[in-house]
């Protein structure tokens, strides 16, 4: 909706004012959640409508960053343009899982299980 005159000026500016101050608090909010690494996280307002965008390393994190914006008085809704770009895990090699195994096994140890052989006992 296109504003004219003097007033038009005013409510853009006020218009502005407020959108500067949901991003104030979002990005604080952003700052504030243990989950959200804000500095990945760039945060605009329009009109009250928050744009999330930048990368995050999980869908959890990506969540927490919208709930995070929703927090906060005044934002009308959220655009979750996140990028979500897990970090990748190493593959353990063969020889820690076979290491690994025996331990487990070892600690899981079935009474008259001696390694992969069975002690039978006759009892009469």
């Amino acid at each position: 909706m296109a504003r004219y005159g003097r007033n038009a000026d005013e409510s853009e500016r006020a218009m502005n004012n407020r959108d500067l101050e949901i991003r104030r608090l979002v990005r604080r909010e952003l700052r504030w959640d243990p989950q959200v690494a804000a500095s990945e996280v760039r945060v605009d307002v329009d009109a009250g409508i928050v744009i999330l965008t930048g990368t995050v390393n999980s869908w959890a994190n990506y969540s927490a960053a919208q709930e995070a914006a929703y927090r906060v008085r005044g934002v009308l809704d959220v655009a979750n343009d996140l990028d979500v770009r897990a970090v990748p895990c190493p593959e353990p090699s063969d020889a820690k899982v076979a290491r690994v195994r025996q331990v487990v096994l070892s600690r899981d140890a079935i009474p008259g299980v001696a390694g992969d052989r069975a002690v039978l006992e006759a009892s009469s």
